[in-house]
């Protein structure tokens, strides 16, 4: 199979650095360089590592090296933060308010991860997993 054709087919599939560690291992034999090497690898990744990439490296890229570690860096900040945002999204579902009065005084319970906290009377509070 022909390298320079192998390079195109490269998919990025949500890691940077597992693509960028393939796309090398290929190029040794495909020898892509300059233009033709970003091109290859700006079809390849999302537009969000793209766009971060021109806020945060403005200008030309000196070299392929240049152009590759800017993308790898990008790439790491752009997948860490879609984790966080990830995470936040499930934590918003996990917490939850319910106001409930029982007979026994308890007046609020507050889902909050796995833990419930039961609040009783104003100011003591029970705390139970």
């Amino acid at each position: 199979m022909n390298a320079q054709w192998r390079l195109g087919e490269l998919e990025y599939k949500g890691d940077i650095k597992a693509y960028l560690t393939e796309f090398r291992a290929l190029n040794i034999y495909a020898c892509c360089t300059g233009e033709s090497l970003q091109e290859k690898i700006n079809l390849a990744i999302p537009r969000t590592i793209i766009n971060m990439r021109f806020v945060h490296h403005m200008g030309d890229f000196v070299d392929d090296e240049h152009f590759l570690t800017a993308t790898y860096e990008t790439g790491v900040h752009v997948e860490q933060r879609k984790v966080l945002e990830e995470l936040q999204g499930r934590k918003k579902h996990q917490e939850k308010k319910i106001s409930v009065q029982t007979d026994t005084g308890v007046r609020c319970v507050e889902s909050v991860g796995k833990n419930l906290r039961f609040q009783i009377g104003v100011d003591r509070q029970l705390a139970c997993r």
